[in-house]
């Protein structure tokens, strides 16, 4: 029995050195890749920036930062990432400051659909499991989830539970880089396929203004104590139904975030029912893209009131 036991505990002290190895491998190596937005947002250090802009795939995917950069000669970037709730947007901010990055101003994308979201996206959740060392990553995630104590601590465990994002297939692809990300230098993706895929049933897109909006206000807060200008904004929407219920809401949102100190742009009804600009309900296509990064660029960055104004009268 002593034997057995002994034995059992050679076994188990090798395996643990061999998890602890493949752990710091798998670590080192994932952190220096980039395919991912999450390791391209983490390699980001001691960088300063006229202006950011910050949400989930709708403006990771609707503003040519690259152009808009060329239209007004300002230095921006895109840190939007696909699937990302507001909570996780938060997080994104908190790590890009404490890399030592600087912005001017701070374009965050808000929808009505996700605003007082304080869970966590499952699509992103994986995405950061490489930084889990990070005290930023990780007191985010295991106030949501106290699993993340056991993917810091259980050598290897992340990367043998979400397989499927950091397996071997990743590994190879980021020591060799056989496929490229889908962003460009300035963190912006734009779909390559230009059909509309969608539905065309309008609908609300309403904003709440009663709740606890932790992140939100986490975000305001954030850009207070470091002198950013925060400018809120709601990229175009092909489905967006206009009645009056919509316009009340617009003005009472309106009210209630520029009451905290927030600028506010709502661009949903921008071009209502152009199929032709879209993929699908929300997401604007190649043709969008280049028509709604020029009005960004001359209304809400340069605020060019000719071009506002002409807007306006469109409408």
């Amino acid at each position: 029995m002593r034997k057995f036991l002994i034995n059992i505990g050679i076994v188990g002290s090798l395996a643990l050195i061999l998890f602890y190895a493949l752990d710091a491998a798998f670590t080192k190596i994932y952190q220096e890749g980039s395919f991912y937005k999450t390791q391209w947002l983490f390699q980001i250090n001691e960088q300063s920036y006229d202006y950011a802009i910050l949400g989930a795939s709708r403006s990771y995917t609707a503003l040519d930062v690259g152009e808009i950069n060329q239209q007004t000669n300002l230095n921006g970037i895109n840190l939007s990432l696909d699937g990302s709730f507001i909570s996780t947007q938060s997080l994104i901010l908190d790590v890009f400051l404490s890399n030592q990055n600087n912005v001017n101003t701070l374009y965050l994308n808000i929808d009505g659909w996700q605003l007082d979201y304080d869970t966590e996206s499952q699509f992103t959740y994986p995405r950061f499991l490489p930084y889990v060392e990070n005290d930023l990553v990780y007191n985010h995630f295991v106030q949501l989830d106290k699993k993340w104590y056991l993917y810091r601590y259980v050598p290897f465990m992340r990367y043998a539970e979400f397989n499927f994002t950091w397996g071997l297939h990743m590994l190879v692809n980021n020591l060799f880089g056989f496929i490229e990300p889908d962003f460009d230098e300035f963190g912006t993706r734009i779909y390559k396929f230009t059909d509309y895929r969608g539905e065309k049933e309008v609908k609300h897109n309403l904003f709440k203004t009663q709740g606890e909006f932790k992140y939100l206000n986490k975000i305001i807060e954030t850009c207070k104590e470091r002198g950013i200008e925060l400018v809120a904004f709601v990229p175009p929407i092909a489905t967006i139904k206009r009645d009056t219920t919509y316009y009340e809401n617009i003005v009472l949102f309106e009210k209630w975030i520029e009451n905290k100190g927030v600028e506010f742009y709502n661009f949903g009804d921008l071009y209502p029912q152009q199929y032709d600009l879209y993929t699908d309900e929300i997401h604007l296509n190649k043709y969008g893209v280049e028509k709604f990064s020029a009005i960004f660029g001359s209304i809400v960055i340069t605020s060019d009131e000719e071009v506002l104004t002409s807007l306006s009268s469109q409408q």
